[in-house]
């Protein structure tokens, strides 16, 4: 059900990072914390490519806006692949009448890390490298970065996407609640949960979730895992990059852990 608000008053917007519009935009969807509220969450990217006959496209993963010129996402999601599409604002995947107009960008470069590797799974970030500026408006905006020594163990942090829900892909972004698993602790519970007393999780990823029937799943890669700040701000701790299956009891997911990529995102962004 949509409950319909007033319209935002206007503003200067783009000179800050991280501002949720915390209540939405426009309406209200009462009675489902698990789906994000229009405009609610600004910085998050729906990635496609085009197909062949350029009259359709395929969703390929989720991905933040944290430049005017730069999406980050997951390296895994976007290896090998052309004709991509970055859209922001988008909230409905299933209509094309909300409040206001999502912009749809050209990606021009993949710029994937260079110690990606797929497996074992290893530094799984990429930055996608725009066209054309994206115009910030009240329902596009981009979030922090994390500094180097943030730390965000114990703390609920939000994920969106549109990642699948009983099999099938959400049609509105999801949001989602999930704990930050301290490293050693999502150690063992991936040990435990059939990756063998050896396994060792790599330097870059960190971990959240281990909730059931809490998590992010199959499509949701490459969406971000966004921390409150003190201030309110949010910024960017993570990345949603792999797990084992979905929503089970102590199986937290994997999230490329940002603020060890901090350096090399702005080298990249301010060559």
């Amino acid at each position: 059900m949509y409950i319909f608000k007033q319209e935002p008053s206007p503003s200067i917007y783009g000179e800050v990072c991280g501002q949720t519009n915390e209540d939405g935009l426009f309406y209200n969807l009462h009675s489902n914390e698990t789906v994000a509220q229009y405009g609610e969450f600004p910085w998050v990217v729906f990635i496609s490519t085009v197909n062949k006959t350029e009259t359709s496209s395929t969703f390929v993963c989720g991905g933040t806006l944290i430049h005017p010129r730069h999406v980050l996402t997951t390296a895994h999601n976007v290896e090998g692949k052309s004709n991509l599409i970055a859209r922001f604002g988008e909230w409905d995947i299933g209509s094309d009448k909300e409040p206001y107009p999502h912009q749809e960008i050209t990606v021009d470069k993949i710029i994937i890390h260079p110690h990606y590797s797929r497996s074992p799974i290893k530094n799984d970030i990429a930055l996608l490298a725009l066209k054309t500026r994206v115009q910030y408006q009240v329902h596009i905006q981009p979030i922090c970065l994390p500094e180097e020594t943030d730390e965000f163990d114990g703390e609920r942090c939000i994920s969106n996407g549109w990642g699948s829900v009983e099999g099938s892909y959400a049609r509105i972004m999801k949001k989602i609640s999930l704990p930050v698993v301290p490293r050693a602790k999502c150690q063992r519970m991936l040990q435990f949960a059939g990756l063998g007393p050896l396994y060792r999780l790599p330097e870059g990823f960190m971990c959240a979730g281990g909730e059931t029937n809490v998590d992010t799943c199959k499509g949701d890669g490459g969406s971000p895992l966004a921390c409150r700040r003190p201030d309110d701000s949010f910024v960017l701790a993570g990345i949603v990059s792999w797990g084992i299956a979905c929503g089970g009891h102590n199986r937290p997911g994997a999230y490329v852990a940002v603020n060890k990529y901090v350096s090399w995102i702005n080298i990249n962004i301010y060559p």
